[in-house]
């Protein structure tokens, strides 16, 4: 069965085997969750759905989600001993392996406790940031990854309001390039919702040098 799962989490599929990661509790990144676990609930499947997040972030969604004011609480149901929906914590500095792949969380910097990832498999080491704005504990751990392939990271606002960025817990193109250049090794992709939605041309020429062109080889199947 398709899993229809938001793009702001990493998922992972291995046989019958749901998995979902989430980086924070804000709704754009758990708004698609009981939707998914009540299309799971419908199928019968025997093997619940595990959903990995900070302790911050579990909290937030069993306290104001599934609380059977907004949403059944999916963690006792069909039964509270064989539940569909189960729980599992990843801390900054853990390490959950799914399937062939280690998931590696970072603490990042946002309004609410939040982290990114690192994920690896014998073909290398892609990164997603989450939500973050500048922060000191993202691009040691990027730095410590001998085969970075890929590094995903969200730009939010234009540097026009690099303040509402900045009190947000985001990044702007500005600050992003003044971050990069404490990593020190280029992965083989660089992208970014800011070129996504705004077109390259209007990148900040710092922002343009640091991220491969469309036409890179390396940006195509990543």
């Amino acid at each position: 069965m398709p899993v229809p799962v938001s793009a702001t989490w990493i998922c992972g599929i291995c046989g019958r085997y749901a998995n979902v990661l989430l980086t924070h509790a804000h709704l754009d990144h758990v708004a698609g969750l009981p939707m998914l676990v009540d299309c799971i609930f419908a199928e019968n499947l025997d093997t619940p759905l595990t959903v990995y997040a900070r302790r911050e972030t579990l909290d937030a969604i069993r306290a104001h989600i599934f609380n059977w004011v907004i949403w059944p609480d999916f963690a006792a149901l069909p039964t509270p001993e064989n539940p569909v929906l189960r729980y599992r914590e990843c801390n900054p500095g853990d390490t959950v392996t799914v399937g062939h792949r280690d998931f590696h969380a970072i603490d990042v910097a946002h309004t609410v406790p939040s982290i990114g990832f690192t994920v690896q498999n014998s073909g290398g080491v892609f990164a997603v940031s989450g939500d973050t704005k500048t922060n000191q504990t993202l691009w040691p751990v990027l730095n410590g990854c001998d085969d970075l392939r890929a590094l995903v990271i969200e730009v939010s606002f234009p540097d026009e309001s690099a303040a509402l960025a900045d009190a947000a817990g985001h990044y702007c193109p500005s600050t992003l390039v003044r971050d990069l250049g404490n990593l020190r090794h280029r992965p083989g992709h660089l992208a970014d919702r800011y070129e996504t939605r705004r077109g390259r041309d209007d990148l900040p020429p710092g922002l343009r040098r640091a991220a491969p062109s469309a036409s890179s080889p390396c940006c195509h199947g990543a």
